[in-house]
């Protein structure tokens, strides 16, 4: 009778299946438990089964003996396992016996083998030490000398590099070594690398551009209006302008220029987002006492009156010496009997309309606007604008210089009455106090003077004798002041610095930004063409 289990076809005797066995005609011994070892010829032998519960299919690994000698197994033997639950071998399978079946015959148990030194000749036996008692040895005796291994020469050996000496300087390469090709020191950077900001240009743009408009806005209305207002003016009181001198123009200028033009620049200045410096009280260049006050201000000495001397050569060159300063034909225009007023309306204009005005567009307003973008940038655009709305080449060096020390207090400060205080001081100085000691003196006596009268020459000293002294004196305070301010210029001129604003032009898109749109464009255009063009046209007249 035969079972089925799992698919396998069982002998209802021995259990085991068709498949079970091995054939002997296959020499098949993989349910053996040692490789190439036999462990019987019948099913009753102690041979493992099949299935479940069946010894592992492949030869079993044997533990690794404890001693350091290798053991090589022996040869293997062929196998003459029987093969039983197979139907075909069913025949030739042999009778069992009625007794007792005899036990396979054992070799005798091998005598005990002393151990073998490191390295010595092998036991008889490969399997007798297994069952023996380890010996009281370490199982590393000593310590194993390796057999040198000669390894053939490389063609280009691997050479690797020296170490850097700790002075920085790298040392030669050894005799005999592979070349190294010489590496250079590593360079420390001149400065160190700055990363800008992500900044939207359409907007950086949009801020320049109205600031252009802004300032055209400005020089067009004051045109525009000042004709306007001389009109009405001579509507009302034909020959006005003619009869009281410089100082109803220079009214009716002022009125024009700060009543409507201002309030026209400031209505477009306002339509740009601003963004005001707001110095910490870590700032050093916040803190800023009357020492420092005075300091600024006498480095802008050397700045005006050299400025003022490259304006008249620039002057002269482009109109071959026919073209005079606007401002001594305006101060030169007024009648005797309006001295007095003239000089007064004059002064009111230069040291209080003019630095209010003037600073709190172009500091305030403009720098406000600018400053997001780069210090730098709204401090040099501050200078250049503030000098190209002057329309005077005489004027043009030193109010870019000013204009520039004005803007970098403001910026460090974020006060405009600074600035206003030191423009009113420098007007005062130059617009005010200097004619004025001018006009005490007598220049006619020194028309037609002959030299060799000695008489004439007397009279004339005589009569200009004492406002010639005071102003003397006056030059002598000019000249030590232009000396002292270069003198703080240069042993001061790495105290000024500028800090990151926020969003920070790229160097790539700075121009591009500044000049990438029509404001900043057309004003510099036209007031660059009328400042130029006076003097050239001066020059073919």
């Amino acid at each position: 009778m035969r079972f089925r289990r799992k698919g396998a076809v069982m002998d209802e005797h021995t259990g085991h299946g068709e498949e079970g066995w091995p054939a002997a005609d296959r020499n098949d011994d993989r349910n053996t438990w040692t490789a190439g070892q036999p462990q019987g010829d019948g099913p009753m032998s102690g041979a493992p089964r099949s299935g479940r519960h069946a010894a592992p299919r492949h030869a079993a690994r044997p533990a690794y003996p404890q001693s350091p000698v290798p053991v090589q197994p022996a040869p293997a033997q062929p196998s003459a396992r029987y093969s039983a639950g197979s139907a075909r071998h069913a025949a030739a399978r042999p009778a069992m016996p009625a007794g007792p079946v005899p036990a396979n015959p054992m070799p005798p148990a091998p005598m005990p083998v002393a151990p073998a030194a490191h390295g010595g000749p092998m036991p008889s036996d490969p399997y007798a030490a297994w069952s023996q008692p380890q010996p009281a040895y370490s199982a590393y005796p000593g310590p194993i000398q390796p057999t040198p291994v000669a390894t053939p020469a490389r063609a280009f050996p691997y050479q690797p590099y020296p170490p850097v000496p700790p002075a920085g300087a790298y040392a030669p390469a050894p005799a005999g070594a592979y070349p190294v090709p010489p590496v250079a020191a590593p360079k420390a950077l001149a400065k160190p690398l700055r990363f800008f900001p992500a900044v939207n240009l359409r907007t950086a743009r949009k801020a320049f551009n109205r600031t252009g408009w802004a300032l055209l806005v400005f020089l067009a209305a004051t045109m525009v209006g000042a004709v306007i207002l001389g009109v009405i003016a001579e509507i009302v009181s034909p020959g006005i302008t003619n009869k009281s001198g410089s100082s109803i123009n220079m009214g009716l200028s002022s009125l024009a220029q700060y009543g409507i033009g201002v309030p026209l620049c400031l209505l477009v200045f306002r339509s740009a987002p601003s963004h005001p410096p707001r110095p910490g009280r870590d700032d050093p260049g916040s803190a800023f006492g009357p020492g420092r006050w005075l300091a600024i201000f006498l480095m802008g000495f050397p700045i005006m009156y050299g400025g003022n001397l490259l304006g008249q050569l620039v002057s002269n060159l482009l109109s071959m010496g026919k073209y005079s300063n606007i401002l001594d034909d305006a101060m030169s225009t007024g009648s005797s009997e309006f001295v007095l007023l003239d000089f007064t309306v004059e002064s009111m204009v230069a040291v209080i309309l003019a630095p209010c005005f003037e600073e709190l567009i172009f500091r305030k307003m403009l720098i406000d606007r600018l400053r997001v973008y780069g210090e730098k940038i709204a401090i040099l655009m501050s200078g250049l604008l503030f000098c190209l709305m002057h329309t005077n080449t005489y004027q043009t060096f030193y109010t870019f210089g000013w204009g520039l020390l004005w803007a970098y207090i403001y910026t460090r400060t974020g006060k405009v009455q600074y600035t206003i205080a030191m423009h009113a001081a420098t007007n005062l100085m130059g617009g005010v106090v200097g004619p004025l000691l001018m006009s005490g003196l007598d220049f006619s006596a020194f028309d037609n003077l002959n030299t060799d009268d000695s008489a004439a020459v007397m009279d004339a000293l005589a009569r200009s004798g004492p406002a010639l002294a005071v102003f003397g004196v006056y030059l002598l305070v000019i000249l030590g002041l232009i000396i002292a301010g270069l003198v703080l210029l240069i042993r001061k001129r790495r105290e000024f610095f500028t800090r990151p604003a926020g969003l920070d032009l790229a160097p790539g898109n700075r121009l591009r930004v500044v000049l990438g749109n029509p404001g900043m464009v057309a004003f510099i255009v036209v007031t660059t063409i009328w400042t130029l063009g006076a003097p050239i046209a001066a020059a073919f007249s």
